[in-house]
């Protein structure tokens, strides 16, 4: 584990508003992760001005703000729970007030380009005001708390959830927080644990709470911090990676809202006090790791602030925070693989550091460049990797090019180590009579070796007797087949009636080779 960044260090933390052209609608109760596979912020739904719910799409490339058009979305909602699940690269969005009257219970993933929803067996019940954070130890988004209705009654929920990509299944801490709502979650990278601070104990925002608790895969552990943030509600918290804490920001407070920027190391909370800030606000959304900073984005602002409502800014904090660590990129050797045939994806290098986004690129040794996919690497950092067919045997070194936001290169060298293609026989079985030459096929086979020609390929048969044939000669021959493949016939004569063993054996120019078993029936004849 890596050693953690004092809060003392993040007090450099700067928050400076983007000025963008285009960007999302003034809005509150909206949602927001950092898709990190794809090096986008993504921002969904929420409630704007007069129109109330929203069902649209955006995504924050660092400098621009564009709205996505998929053929297919969640209904409008508002106060729904959004987390990014890096092991399945999906934002996921549960639940929310809908525009019409009750409560949604529905589980959509987007993977870039559409939203899809999912039909999972078992989910938690219909809610709101829930809190969701993808736990990487575990490699499942950890949902908790809420507000649902039970047999028409309203009430609060301490329960936990996890959601691997396929279904929802809820587990059993031996300890949990107080049923609540308004409350967030963070997951800590470094720390390995789920945070939670603050919310609602009570319906209808009352009993506010400045509790920590931590997950740990397993169970709920509160912290007793010296100093904590304020009882609050309705805040936004993500986790920065680069300064190694979990960051807060605004809220409800006990009347007005808030907006001061807090940070936990895992023992203590800290104030940043960066200048200058977002105005206070609640419902506002934040997401860690468009280039190395926190992207804030929107919110409901009532502070005794003029104008009151909904607002529209985007704000980037951290960036005056510690560099990122150098960017380092390891390629992988790959033993063996199959000439001919197409490998995907190929795990060609991993890399740490630098900053996201990331773009790739791939020498593959053998006069061919791609370009390079980036996926999360379960050990940490992330990995490279593409599809690929090599035509030949042989070693290839691969250079593998990583660039990240900064525009920083790193370089990794690995090797792909590519065998002959298999050679597939089959034996054919035939009947003949004895002291009379048989003359026909003996045996088809394939190579996966696209380039294979004739000219690539021998054989021998060993008739069973005792005796063999080389192949291609005098009493045999290989021909290419209509339909794909080789075919190999041969002429023979068996002295003696009864039953052979007929070994064909194929080699092609690069020293593979491969042997099919047929049957020769001999017949005493006339």
């Amino acid at each position: 584990m890596a050693p953690l960044v004092p809060v003392a260090a993040a007090g450099s933390f700067t928050w400076t508003q983007a000025s963008t052209s285009n960007a999302p609608s003034a809005r509150y109760s909206h949602g927001m992760v950092y898709d990190s596979a794809r090096g986008v912020t993504v921002l969904f739904g929420g409630a704007a001005i007069s129109v109330g719910n929203q069902s649209d799409t955006w995504e924050w490339n660092g400098q621009s703000w564009t709205q996505r058009v998929p053929a297919q979305s969640p209904s409008p909602r508002r106060q729904f729970a959004m987390a990014y699940d890096a092991a399945r690269n999906v934002t996921v969005v549960f639940g929310g007030i809908p525009s019409v009257s009750g409560l949604l219970g529905d589980t959509w993933t987007w993977d870039g380009s559409n939203w899809s929803q999912q039909s999972p067996a078992t989910s938690p019940s219909p809610r709101f005001d829930s809190a969701m954070a993808y736990d990487a130890a575990i490699g499942k988004v950890v949902l908790f708390g809420g507000f649902d209705e039970v047999n028409g009654n309203f009430q609060l929920e301490n329960d936990t959830w996890e959601w691997d990509g396929q279904s929802w299944t809820q587990i059993h801490p031996g300890a949990s927080p107080a049923a609540r709502e308004y409350h967030a979650l963070a997951y800590d990278t470094t720390r390995e644990r789920v945070v939670l601070f603050g919310g609602a104990t009570q319906l209808n925002g009352a009993g506010r709470a400045q509790d920590t608790w931590e997950f740990d895969g397993t169970t709920w552990i509160q912290a007793t911090p010296a100093v904590s943030p304020p009882a609050r509600i309705a805040h936004t918290m993500t986790y920065d990676a680069v300064r190694q804490v979990t960051l807060l920001f605004g809220g409800g407070g006990n009347g007005l809202d808030v907006g001061d920027t807090w940070a936990w190391d895992g023992t203590n909370w800290t104030e940043l006090s960066p200048t200058p800030s977002p105005s206070c606000r609640d419902y506002s959304a934040m997401a860690f790791g468009q280039g190395g900073n926190t992207v804030l984005f929107g919110g409901y602002a009532n502070c005794n602030a003029s104008p009151l409502g909904y607002v529209a800014d985007t704000w980037i904090g951290g960036s005056a925070g510690p560099p990122p660590a150098p960017l380092v990129v390891s390629g992988n050797n790959v033993n063996p693989i199959a000439e001919g045939f197409t490998y995907a994806p190929l795990w060609t290098a991993t890399f740490t550091g630098g900053t996201a986004p990331y773009a790739a690129s791939i020498d593959w040794g053998d006069g061919t460049t791609s370009t390079g996919a980036i996926a999360n690497n379960p050990s940490g950092g992330y990995a490279v990797t593409s599809s690929k067919t090599y035509l030949e045997e042989g070693l290839y070194t691969t250079t593998i090019t990583v660039t990240d936001a900064s525009g920083v290169q790193a370089n990794g060298q690995g090797s792909m180590r590519v065998t002959d293609a298999i050679i597939a026989p089959s034996g054919i079985n035939f009947t003949a009579r004895k002291k009379v030459a048989f003359s026909g096929p003996v045996a088809t086979f394939s190579d996966a070796d696209p380039n294979g020609t004739l000219a690539d390929y021998s054989a021998t048969i060993n008739w069973g007797d005792g005796l063999a044939t080389a192949c291609p000669g005098a009493a045999c021959s290989i021909s290419a087949q209509a339909s794909g493949g080789f075919l190999i016939q041969a002429t023979h004569l068996y002295v003696k009636q009864g039953t052979y063993a007929v070994t064909t054996q194929v080699r092609d120019q690069g020293g593979a080779s491969n042997s099919a078993v047929s049957t020769a029936t001999i017949t005493a004849g006339d």
